[in-house]
This record gives structure tokens, C-alpha cells and sequence, in this order.
């Protein structure tokens, strides 16, 4: 017993011998160096910081190594424990090691959501797209939306400043629908913004962007990821003293495009001669977004690039009326007619002025060099250039005008190449025997729309289906997968047999991402083949429906249709099957169905019960009808009694539709109310679709 605190002693001393040699090699002590690695106390945090600032890196990194080991998140002025081991570890120029201790950090933000360091998650989100896998950028993601949920109730000070970064890079996609509510502001014009977030702005954009995944199947938000890795290219590229120029703002917002060059530059290809007035620039194209999509960048200030015209190009001392020989106005047309002509190469909006130019500097070079006199029709280099700068400057201003008209705020390339599958679906909820709410999702597609196959126009193909519930967090809490082999029929109005997939959900509150998948291939348990087709659709809020005994409760209305209808009031529920298409012709008989829970039993255990059906159309012409008519031909609804010796039932109506058909379409609202006659209670659920025109 008495050699156990022995041996710990002797660990001890040794311990600190090794780091006191260690400190010895960068000049400081080994007594301050004992002192802060035993203290996790701030006082040591801060006394790590203060090595980092003064470029002593080894030191550094040794005491928040120990620091590390008892609380990385531990946070003083300067940041984390985390935020500056990794930051240490970057400018000593071991990029590898500073990811690892942002990534550890990281880890722990999401394990402790009630702290939080703006400099460590900055640090992660900018590292990880620079050189993270795809495991770190799907965190970073994730710290980005913790990030954004605070604003409106963010920080002060510098961290405030990394925030309102990230904001500003926000409002460059954000839609004006969404801005008028948050406070952040992106005028497309000018390229200003502007912040002053309200206090649930964070919550807002963060529920925007959860609508924008395009791949809810996935646990990655395609969009969000994309929309990352363009801000930390943007910033690494496009950016002057952490201010963003015009370049950054475009690349966020559209990405990369499909061309670019810089005209009138030494290093293009395309220039023949070389023009050292031109200032520096870029012309970048998006043909593949719209022909007006097309910026010319030019270099206003040095490093700051700004969305410029053709006439800023230039410098002021060559505009004629600065000097105005004939030799300066010759020098100044040739470099029009050099740039002109590059790009005209690009966008077609330049390619008059273009040959206008070429044309008049092909005779001012025959006249310079021949000395061909210039003939009364001739018009003067200098008013001829004077003339030009003017139609310049009309078509700078009718490029903006277009740009702002044609160019959308934002394109996103996720998933652009994937044709979409016209898939329809519905949902409805129910209660299960044991209290639980069911939620069943019926959905077909039309046949002869699915994208065709590589191989032949009738071979078969792969659909997947892929239904994720989450809660009011986006937490997925259950999903259900799905594979049919299905055959692209093009026999006119053949449709997939709808398929139905339910979930029981335990939350009071919860939403469905669904995404549709059509592979080439891939019958049985065979791998697919190409990705031909994809839809997604997004359900929510849903909330459970009551499994109060004492509260009458209903189902949704389910559309439902039979494949052949033998009478006009009657048919076999059986017979019926889900109809979860929006359009319906007035020759497609309908049936509606639900289910009603917790009736009340009087005195002789009997229910009675009333359902009421309300179902209106509307059109630009004769407004609202209602289906249902009485013999007087008076609009009424239908209203029936009905009794029974059970606490349930389950309700079928064929609706008669014959009624709307008409020369135009038509929305129709069906409105179902079932009053409790016991208890004296009710509830109303509403079920649309839309009546089309028979077709001649």
C-alpha cells in the first residue's frame, strides 16, 4: 500500500520533466509551462491564446492539448479549446491535424447543443469543404443550421461577425417571400443587402431549408451542401479583406459558369493583339440558365471585381474627349473592336456592335496606313467613337435590365439532369385499434409517362419508393422502403395499379418526406441500373389524431375509385380502390370513404350520428355551385342519419359527378361534417380535386 502513492509521485515528476525539456527548445519556462498545462481554468485558455497570437505554435498546441484532454469546449474570448488547437495546428501549416481538432470539436458541439463556439464551427464548416469527407461535410451541415437557428438571438462582438457572414451569404438565395419575413434583405439590382434579422428569422430559414433537400431519402441536404461549398469557394476566391466582391455574390447564387474568359488580356487565347489598357476582368456565361445570363466582372478597386459595363473597361485618359488626337482615338477603337469581338464570341447581344466596330477600324486602319482619304460618308474616328460609347452604354443598361428580368435569384444543379416522374399521391390518417395514428400514403403514376428505357421503349424498369416521417426537429423517426417492378405502357390513360404505404407515427406533430426513384433494370433483389426519373414531395404538419374516448374524432377523407361501375347509388367497397390523382374526368366515377372513432352510446348502447356533405366548384366564370342538388333545383347539401350499436364506423359515398362536367375546369371541394346526435358533438375533414373537361 504504502508503494502506490510512490509510483504516482515518480509518474508525476516525470511527466513534468519531459514537457519542462519540451518548453526549453522555445524559450519560455518550464515553470509557466507546469502551471498552465495542470490549470483548465480560463486563465490558462487565455494564456494558450496568447501563444497562438505571438506565432509561438509548439507551445501552444502542448497546453490546449491538455486542456483538450478535460474540456475542448471550454471557451474564453478568443474561442474554444478546440477552435484554437486546430487553429494552431493550421498555421504551423499541418492542415490534416487542425482538421481532426475542429472535427473532435465538433463532435462534442453536437453532443453538448447547449454550448456552442461560432469561431470552432466557422473553422469546421470552412475545412470541411475545403478538404473534409463526406461524413465532415454532412456535420458541418448540421452546424450550419445550429449556426442559423440563432440569428435574431445571436451573439455580440466578433462572433456576431461570423453570424451575420453567413447570413449575408444567405440572402443571396433567399427567396423575397422569405426575406420579408426574416429581416435579410438581397436587392438582385444593386447587390446590396441588408440585416437586421427578427427574433425568429433563424427559425424561418431554417425550416426553408429543410423544404429545399432534394433527396429526402437521404440524410444529406443536397441543396444545403451545395449552397456550402459555393460560400467557402466564394470566400477563398472571390473575396478581399473578408469582404465578398460581385464574383462571390454570383457564385452563390448560380454556381460555376458554363464559360468564362477575360477579354482583352494577355493570357487569352482569343485576343490578337494585346491590350495593356483593358483592366482586368472576367465575363462569365450561364447559357445553360438564359442567354441574358452573362456578367462582365471588372477589377474597380485592386483584388475587388464588381459587376461592371463594357465602358469601365477602360480607364478615363482613353475617352477622346480627354486629349482627342486622331492617334489616341485610333488606339481607343482598336481596343473596342478587340473586345468587342471576344465577346461577341461568348453572347450574341454584342455581335452587332461588334461588326459595326470591326467594320470602322478595318477602314481606319487602311486609312492610316495608305493614306486613303475619308470620304463625306465617312464619319469621323472621334465621333464615331463618341456614337459608340453612347449605344454602349444602352446596351449595359438593357443587359441589367434583362439580367434582373430573366436570371433567376438562384440555380441550383442538384439533381437538374433527372427528368421528373408525374407522380401523384395523397395521404390520410387513421386510428389504429390500440390508440396509435396510422398514416397511409396512396400514390400511382400514368404508365405511359415514366422516362423510357435505354434498352427499348417496352422494357421494364425499377421504381423505388422511400417514405421518411420526422418530427418537429427533422429528426427521422421511422421510414419505410419500397421496390416495383413496373412496365412503361404508352396505351393512353393506362396508369400503375396505386400502391399504398402507411406508418404509425408517435408524435403529436410530425411531417413525410417521399422521393420516387426510377431505375433502369433491376428486377427482383439485382442491383438498378441507371437513374432515369426521380419526384419528391413533402407532407407537414401532420398531428395525431385524438385517441380521446370522449372526443368524436374522424379520419381524413380517402378518394377512392371503382374500375367499373354496374349502378348509379350503389357498389361494392371492395371493388374500390385509391385514387390519388388531382385531375378527374366527369366520366371517372368517385367514391369517397372514412372512418369515424369514439361515438357516444345512449341509454340502449346505440349510436346515432348525422354526416353532412358540402361540395362546392369553382370557376373563373360562374364562381361557386354546389354538387349536391335538391329536386327543386335549389343548391343543398346531403345529409343523412344513421345508426348503429358500435363506437366506429366506416363510411363509403359515391359521389355523383355528372353534374360538373363543362367547358372548362373546375375546382371541387368536398366538405363532410359528421355530428355526434348523443353527444352533441362534431368534426368536419375537406377532401379537393379537380374536374376537367371530357375530352371530344
Amino acid at each position: 500500500m504504502r508503494r502506490r502513492p510512490h509510483v504516482f509521485t515518480l509518474l508525476v515528476l516525470s511527466f513534468v520533466g519531459a514537457t519542462a525539456l519540451a518548453s526549453g527548445s522555445y524559450g519560455h519556462s518550464g515553470a509557466a509551462l507546469d502551471r498552465s498545462v495542470t490549470d483548465d481554468t480560463s486563465e490558462g485558455l487565455e494564456a494558450a491564446a496568447e501563444l497562438v497570437e505571438q506565432g509561438q505554435y509548439g507551445p501552444a498546441i502542448q497546453r490546449l492539448d491538455s486542456l483538450a484532454d478535460r474540456d475542448p469546449l471550454l471557451s474564453g474570448e478568443h474561442g474554444s479549446v478546440a477552435y484554437l488547437l486546430g487553429r494552431a495546428h493550421q498555421q504551423r501549416g499541418a492542415p490534416e491535424a487542425a482538421l481532426s481538432a475542429w472535427r473532435e470539436g465538433a463532435n462534442q458541439l453536437e453532443r453538448n447543443p447547449d454550448r456552442f463556439d461560432y469561431f470552432l464551427s466557422d473553422a469546421y464548416i470552412q475545412e470541411a469543404f475545403r478538404r473534409g469527407n463526406a461524413q465532415d461535410r454532412q456535420r458541418a451541415s448540421r452546424l450550419y443550421r445550429s449556426m442559423i437557428r440563432k440569428a435574431g438571438n445571436g451573439p455580440a462582438g466578433s462572433q456576431k461577425e461570423i453570424l451575420n457572414r453567413y447570413l449575408r451569404e444567405l440572402a443571396f438565395v433567399l427567396p423575397e417571400r422569405v426575406q420579408s419575413r426574416t429581416g435579410l434583405t438581397f436587392d438582385r439590382r444593386t447587390m446590396r443587402l441588408s440585416l437586421n434579422p427578427s427574433s425568429n428569422a433563424g427559425e424561418i430559414v431554417d425550416q426553408w431549408w429543410e423544404r429545399q433537400d432534394p433527396l429526402p431519402s437521404t440524410e444529406e441536404n443536397e441543396r444545403l451542401t451545395e449552397h456550402l461549398r459555393r460560400s467557402v469557394h466564394a470566400r477563398q476566391k472571390f473575396s478581399h479583406e473578408k469582404m465578398l466582391d460581385d464574383r462571390g455574390k454570383v457564385h452563390i447564387r448560380l454556381g460555376d459558369p458554363r464559360d468564362q474568359t477575360s477579354v482583352g488580356m494577355e493570357d487569352n487565347s482569343r485576343t490578337r493583339r494585346i491590350a495593356t489598357d483593358v483592366r482586368r476582368n472576367e465575363f462569365w456565361v450561364y447559357t445553360q440558365i438564359n442567354q441574358s445570363a452573362h456578367f462582365l466582372f471588372v477589377e474597380m478597386d485592386p483584388n475587388y471585381y464588381e459587376v461592371a459595363g463594357l465602358k469601365d473597361l477602360f480607364p478615363m485618359r482613353m475617352s477622346t474627349g480627354l486629349g482627342g488626337s486622331p492617334e489616341a482615338a485610333r488606339e481607343y477603337l482598336y481596343e473596342l473592336e478587340d473586345v468587342l469581338q471576344e465577346l461577341a464570341t461568348f453572347s450574341g447581344k454584342y455581335s452587332n456592335l461588334a461588326t459595326e466596330v470591326f467594320n470602322r477600324a478595318a477602314l481606319a486602319r487602311d486609312q492610316a496606313q495608305y493614306g486613303a482619304a475619308t470620304n463625306s460618308f465617312d464619319t469621323p474616328v472621334n465621333s464615331f467613337i463618341e456614337e459608340t460609347e453612347t449605344r454602349i452604354e444602352t446596351l449595359d443598361q438593357r443587359n441589367e435590365r434583362r439580367r434582373v428580368e430573366k436570371v433567376p435569384q438562384t440555380r441550383s444543379s442538384v439533381s437538374e439532369s433527372v427528368p421528373d416522374l408525374p407522380i401523384a399521391s395523397r395521404t390520410a390518417r387513421y386510428l389504429t385499434e390500440a390508440g396509435k395514428t396510422r398514416i397511409e400514403l396512396y400514390w400511382s403514376i400514368p404508365t405511359g409517362q415514366l422516362p423510357k428505357s435505354d434498352e427499348s421503349d417496352s422494357s421494364p424498369s425499377t421504381l423505388l419508393a422511400n417514405v421518411v416521417q420526422k418530427d418537429t426537429q427533422q429528426e427521422r423517426t421511422s421510414e419505410i422502403s419500397r421496390r416495383y417492378r413496373v412496365s412503361a405502357s404508352a396505351r393512353r390513360g393506362a396508369i400503375l395499379t396505386p400502391q399504398v404505404l402507411a406508418l404509425t407515427t408517435p408524435d403529436s406533430l410530425f411531417h413525410l418526406d417521399v422521393q420516387w426513384d426510377q431505375y433502369q433494370g433491376g428486377g427482383g433483389q439485382g442491383a438498378p441500373g441507371s437513374l432515369l426519373g426521380r419526384h419528391t414531395q413533402r407532407y407537414g404538419a401532420f398531428t395525431k389524431l385524438r385517441n380521446d374516448p370522449n372526443v368524436l374524432e374522424m379520419s381524413d377523407v380517402k378518394l377512392l375509385t371503382v374500375p367499373a361501375r354496374k349502378e348509379e347509388t350503389a357498389f361494392n367497397p371492395d371493388d374500390a380502390i385509391p385514387y390519388p390523382f388531382y385531375q378527374v374526368s366527369p366520366a371517372q366515377p368517385l367514391v369517397i370513404s372514412f372512418e369515424l372513432y369514439h361515438l357516444g352510446l345512449d341509454e340502449n348502447k346505440r349510436s346515432e350520428y348525422t354526416i353532412t356533405y358540402r361540395a362546392e366548384r369553382t370557376s373563373d366564370s360562374d364562381g361557386i355551385v354546389d354538387l349536391f342538388r335538391g329536386e327543386d333545383g335549389e343548391r343543398t347539401a346531403t345529409r343523412t342519419t344513421y345508426q348503429g350499436n358500435s363506437r366506429s364506423s366506416e363510411e363509403y359515398i359515391l359521389l355523383d359527378t355528372g353534374n360538373l362536367a363543362g367547358d372548362e375546369p373546375r375546382n371541387v371541394d368536398v366538405v363532410v361534417t359528421a355530428i355526434d346526435e348523443v353527444t352533441g358533438q362534431e368534426v368536419t375533414r375537406t377532401i379537393s380535386f379537380r374536374m376537367v373537361p371530357l375530352q371530344k
